[in-house]
C-alpha cells in the first residue's frame, strides 16, 4: 500500500524540501535503474554544459543532500542525463513546457493544467487497492472498475501537461498489467496479449527498466499459459536483463519466475542446474530481510517462493522435494490469500498424483474446488482439471477418483 506521499509510485524515497521527494536519493534511484556509473553520470553532465566532478556528484546522491543542485538549469541536465520525470525534481512549474514535450515525445496536442498530488496519490492508493483483491481474493469482481479506470488514465495521457504525463504512463503500464491478468484469470488470452503488449510499450518509451521488467514477466507468464515457451524464453531473458537495475522484491521475483520458465524446457541436468540458480539467487535477496514494496504488484514473499520452488520441483519429477517446498509456503502463507492456497492445493494433488497418492490428491482437489468459490478464477479450476485429467488417466479404477467427476466438471 501506498505510504501516503504523491511520489510513492516512483520510489521509496524519503521528504525532501518544499513537497519534494528527497532529491539526493532520487538521483542515486534513476542512475542505478538506468546501470550508469557515476563517474560516467559527471563526465556526461560535464560535455551537457555543468562542470561536475565524481566526487561532487556522489555528494548529490548521498542521504545528507535533501534538495541540491537549486539552480533549475541543473535540474534540468540531470532530467535529461537520467530521463527522471521532471514532477520528482520540482520542474512542474518552472521548466520550459516545450522543451519537455520534446524530451518526453508528447504529441503537439492541447494539455490541461496540472494534475493535483491528491489526485496522484488516489490513482496510486486504487491501484493498491486492486492488487490486494488480486492476491486475497479475486481480481474478477473489481473488472469493471479496473476497466474504467484504465479508460480514464488513458485519455487522461493524451490531455495531461508534458511534465506530469510520465507519471500518468506509469499508472496506465500499471494498469494495463493488471487488466492483462484480469482477462488472463478469465482464459481470454487474446485480451490478455493485447494489455501485456501495451504495458510494454509503454514500459518502452518511459524507457524504465522496472516497469519493462514488471510487464515482460507477466506477459511471459501468460505466454507460458498458452504453451508458448519459446516466447515466454524470450520475455524473461529480457526481464531478467532489466531486473538487474530494479529494486529487491522485483529483482528477486524476476529471478524467481526466471526458474519457472526454465522447468518448462525438457528436464535435464541443466535444465535442474539453472532452476536452481534461479531460485537461489531468489532466496539470496528474500533471506536479507530487507524487501520494500515498490508498487510493481509483485511480491516477493517466503510463501510465493516456496510455492514456485514446489511448481519447479514438479516439473522437474522431484516429488518429495516439492511436498518439503509446499509445507513451508504453507507455514510462511497468510490465510487471507485464498489464491495462494488454491495453488498450494492444487500442487500437493499433483504430488500426491504423480508420487502414486490418489487418495489423496482426490482430498486436496475437493479442498482447492472449495475455496474457488472465493477466488472464483475459471484459470485455476482449469488447473485443477488438469491435474484431474492426470489422476483419473493414471489411476481409473480408484472408486474415489471416478466419483469426483461431477464436482470438478460443476
Amino acid at each position: 500500500m501506498s505510504d501516503g506521499r504523491w511520489w510513492h509510485i516512483y520510489g521509496p524515497f524519503d521528504a525532501g524540501e518544499d513537497e519534494l521527494p528527497h532529491i539526493g536519493q532520487v538521483i542515486n534511484h534513476y542512475r542505478r535503474l538506468h546501470g550508469v556509473k557515476t563517474r560516467v553520470l559527471a563526465e556526461t553532465l560535464t560535455r551537457m554544459g555543468w562542470e561536475v566532478g565524481e566526487r561532487r556528484m556522489e555528494q548529490l546522491q548521498s542521504d545528507t543532500n535533501v534538495s541540491d543542485p537549486q539552480h533549475i538549469s541543473r535540474r534540468k541536465l540531470l532530467m535529461r542525463a537520467l530521463a527522471i520525470p521532471p514532477i520528482l525534481l520540482g520542474l512542474s512549474q518552472a521548466a520550459d513546457g516545450a522543451d519537455l514535450g520534446e524530451l518526453l515525445s508528447v504529441p503537439a496536442i492541447p494539455r490541461r493544467a496540472r494534475i493535483g498530488e491528491d489526485e496522484l496519490l488516489r490513482y496510486d492508493t486504487i491501484l493498491s487497492s486492486f492488487w490486494d483483491s488480486f492476491y486475497q481474493s479475486s481480481v474478477r469482481r473489481n473488472a469493471d472498475g479496473i476497466k474504467r479506470w484504465r479508460q480514464h488514465l488513458e485519455a487522461l495521457a493524451q490531455d495531461v501537461d508534458a511534465t506530469h504525463r510520465p507519471h500518468v504512463l506509469t499508472l496506465l503500464c500499471r494498469f494495463d498489467q493488471l487488466a492483462a491478468i484480469e482477462a488472463r484469470e478469465e482464459a481470454d488470452f487474446a485480451s490478455a496479449m493485447r494489455h501485456h503488449t501495451q504495458a510494454v510499450k509503454i514500459a518502452q518509451e518511459l524507457d524504465n527498466a522496472e516497469l519493462l521488467a514488471a510487464s515482460l514477466f507477466r506477459r511471459a507468464r501468460t505466454q507460458l499459459h498458452q504453451s508458448q515457451v519459446d516466447s515466454a524464453m524470450e520475455d524473461m531473458t529480457l526481464a531478467v536483463k532489466n531486473a538487474q537495475r530494479a529494486r529487491d522484491n522485483l529483482k528477486g521475483y524476476v529471478f524467481q519466475m526466471a526458474g519457472e520458465v526454465i522447468t518448462r524446457l525438457p528436464v535435464s541436468r541443466d535444465t535442474t542446474i539453472q532452476f536452481n540458480r534461479y531460485m537461489d539467487a531468489a532466496g539470496r535477496i528474500l533471506r536479507t530481510g530487507k524487501i520494500e514494496e515498490d508498487g510493481s504488484g509483485a511480491y516477493l514473499t517466503a510463501a510465493g517462493y516456496h510455492q514456485d520452488r514446489a511448481r519447479g520441483y514438479l516439473r522437474l519429477g522431484q516429488n518429495d522435494a516439492a511436498l518439503d517446498e509446499i509445507q513451508l509456503a504453507e507455514k510462511t502463507s497468510q490465510p487471507q490469500m485464498f489464491r495462494w492456497q488454491v495453488e498450494l492445493l492444487t500442487l500437493r494433488a499433483k504430488a500426491y498424483t504423480q508420487s502414486g497418492d490418489p487418495e489423496w490428491a482426490c482430498h486436496e482437489i475437493e479442498e482447492a474446488l472449495r475455496l474457488i468459490q472465493t477466488t472464483r478464477s475459471p484459470l485455476q479450476k482449469r488447473n485443477i482439471r488438469e491435474v484431474y485429467t492426470s489422476l483419473i488417466d493414471r489411476y481409473p479404477g480408484q472408486l474415489r477418483v471416478r466419483q469426483l467427476t461431477a464436482l470438478v466438471k460443476a
